[in-house]
């Protein structure tokens, strides 16, 4: 008898371990292959964005003279203006 139940044994023992086999590569192939590639595109992106806003801010800057930022709760403000620096034997202009 006992041989018996270890023979009914042996599928389910397989079937277990082949799951557990599937699992793993499915943890490594995530961990060095689909996370590195999803993590260097959204890198990509973020650069991406990141040219595009300090593009726009600085066309708005020509074009306006100046531009604000706000914070989303609008408590405060930053107003960014084009920097002249100023020639040699020029006397500063005192501001107000």
């Amino acid at each position: 008898m006992v041989i018996g139940q270890t023979e009914k044994r042996h599928p389910r023992i397989i079937a277990v371990l082949i799951l557990v086999i599937i699992l793993l590569l499915g943890v490594i192939s995530y961990t060095f292959v689909f996370k590195p590639a999803i993590n260097g595109y959204i890198i990509q992106k973020q650069g991406e964005a990141i040219d595009q806003v300090l593009t726009i801010i600085l066309t708005q800057v020509q074009q306006q003279g100046f531009t604000q930022l706000t914070d989303r709760n609008l408590n405060q403000s930053v107003i960014l203006v084009p920097y002249v620096p100023q020639q040699q034997g020029q006397t500063p202009v005192p501001l107000a």
